[in-house]
């Protein structure tokens, strides 16, 4: 406190307090860490800084890497305070096998995501696929690893089932169930399934942002262990379509010339995706040109790539 340092690792160094203060509370206690690294503006440490320009790279991608090398130290930190509450170097007091820790990303990286397609702001996987790490000792088996398709509305589920809170039973003021959009994955976490039932994902963004979004809406589909995705773009009426599970990199758009098993699996995702959209009632936004409301992508609308 008082001491002037850089914002990551005040907050890691809160997040050490914090621990302190409730590791041996009487109830559990919830920390939920948003650190500002890797985000713009991008300043680095200064001593860090220095140690990637003398390694020759260049200013901007020294201060990123600052940054990044700034945030592992600070969640290693978070890390260590677990395994020793209270700071003494005796870990009698470690509360890790009590604890749920998660480390996970809200989007791609900033510059360049090789071999990823893409980058922040993009709805390739450069921009939404992200690290997720879930760490429960004797309830999540070490190092195991899922190609299970998850989303951060997904969070709230799999908390509760984790820690046996039945969210099922709650009601609203009005005495109505609240309604959840994500679906819990804690089974597929403790190794008793291999997938949720849930086959698809959505992104709807109908505006603009800056050169790397214009308005559009992506679907993601599980058919039986391989992804898929299919992207709507409003401007140009176009649609592209990518087995992620093969091309991982959004090479290939399957619409250039799909099989007739693609060609039913992009029908059966454009239907999908309509009644999606429709369902929620997503706005789309209006024509400059002419104040008409933009319009959402017919039904079987993929089929025209057969005749083009």
């Amino acid at each position: 406190k008082g001491t002037p340092k850089h914002l990551t690792d005040a907050i890691g160094d809160f997040s050490v307090d914090y621990i302190q203060e409730n590791a041996n509370a009487k109830n559990p206690f919830f920390l939920y860490v948003p650190f500002h690294a890797v985000h713009s503006d991008v300043t680095g440490r200064k001593d860090l800084t220095q140690k990637y320009l003398k390694r020759g790279l260049k200013p901007r991608i020294a201060e990123y890497a600052s940054m990044i090398e700034l945030l592992d130290q600070n969640v290693g930190k978070i890390n260590n305070a677990l395994k020793d509450p209270n700071g003494d170097g005796n870990n009698e007091d470690d509360i890790t096998n009590n604890t749920i820790f998660i480390f996970y990303s809200d989007n791609g990286g900033l510059f360049n995501n090789t071999p990823l397609k893409g980058k922040k702001g993009n709805l390739t996987e450069g921009g939404i696929r992200v690290p997720l790490i879930f760490r429960f000792p004797n309830v999540i088996k070490e190092k195991s690893v899922t190609n299970q398709a998850v989303h951060c509305i997904d969070f709230l589920p799999t908390l509760a089932a984790l820690t046996g809170v039945d969210i099922t039973s709650l009601k609203k003021k009005d005495g109505s169930k609240p309604k959840y959009d994500g679906a819990s994955f804690a089974k597929i976490l403790t190794g008793e399934e291999k997938r949720i039932s849930r086959e698809n994902l959505f992104w709807h963004l109908p505006g603009y942002m800056d050169e790397r979004f214009s308005p559009s809406t992506l679907i993601q589909k599980r058919i039986e262990d391989e992804y898929y995705k299919l992207f709507y773009f409003y401007e140009a009426n176009e649609f592209e379509m990518y087995n992620i599970t093969k091309d991982i990199f959004e090479k290939r758009n399957i619409l250039e010339n799909p099989t007739s098993a693609e060609m039913e699996i992009a029908l059966k995702m454009n239907a999908d995706m309509l009644a999606w959209l429709k369902t929620k009632n997503a706005p789309t936004g209006t024509w400059v040109k002419n104040g008409k409301k933009v319009p959402y992508p017919k039904l079987n609308e993929v089929k025209k790539y057969l005749n083009e």
